[in-house]
C-alpha cells in the first residue's frame, strides 16, 4: 500500500506489500511493533516524514515500538525531529541506526547520552543492531528482506558497502 509521495520524489510504504521500484528519498515499513526506515543522504521530504510520524502516533504502545534505521547519512531535520518528539512525549523507544557515516554514528552516539535506547552501528555490526532491538531469528530474516526492499527503493544506498544486509 503506497502511503504517499513527497515533493522531491520520495515515497513511503508500510504495512503489507512491496516497495515501489522507483528511487525515493525515504521509505519505511511497519511490521507489528518494528518500524524499518531507509534514508538516502538527505533529509526526507516533510510529507513523507509526517506520514511516518502519523504511523508512530497510531501505535497502541509506543513504549514497545522498535525502530531500525538504515541511512546513507541523511535523516530528519530539526523540525521533523521535533514533530516526532512531540508524539513520543518523552518515551524512549529502542532504535538502531545502521550507517556507514562516521559523522552520523557520532551524532547518534551523542544523542545516546540523553536517550540510552538509541544506538548507532556500522553496516558490519548489523547483527549487534538486531540484538539491541531484541529481534529473534524469524524477525531478523524478515527485517533483512524488508531492508533489501527499502534499500532498493532509496537512491543513495547503492553507494553503501556491499556487505550491508
Amino acid at each position: 500500500m503506497l502511503a504517499g509521495q513527497g515533493a522531491s520524489g520520495g515515497a513511503s510504504r508500510h504495512g503489507e506489500g512491496e516497495v515501489e521500484a522507483d528511487m525515493v528519498d525515504m521509505a519505511y515499513r511497519v511490521l507489528g511493533s518494528l518500524f524499518i526506515l531507509a534514508h538516502d543522504d538527505r533529509p526526507p521530504p516533510d510529507s513523507i516524514w509526517m506520514e511516518y510520524v502519523a504511523d508512530v502516533q497510531l501505535m497502541p504502545d509506543i513504549g514497545a515500538m522498535r525502530t531500525l534505521v538504515l541511512t546513507a547519512g541523511g535523516g530528519p531535520n530539526a523540525k521533523q525531529r521535533m514533530a516526532l518528539n512531540r508524539v513520543l512525549d518523552g518515551r524512549a523507544t529502542k532504535t538502531a541506526v545502521i550507517t556507514p557515516s562516521f559523522v552520523a554514528r557520532g551524532i547518534i552516539t551523542s544523542l545516546g547520552l540523553f536517550n540510552p535506547a538509541i544506538k548507532a552501528f556500522s553496516p558490519a555490526q548489523t547483527e549487534v543492531a538486531y540484538d539491541h532491538l531484541g529481534l529473534d531469528g524469524e524477525m531478523r530474516r524478515l527485517a533483512e528482506t524488508v531492508t533489501r526492499q527499502l534499500r532498493a527503493a532509496v537512491e543513495a544506498p547503492r553507494r553503501w558497502p556491499a556487505h550491508h544486509p
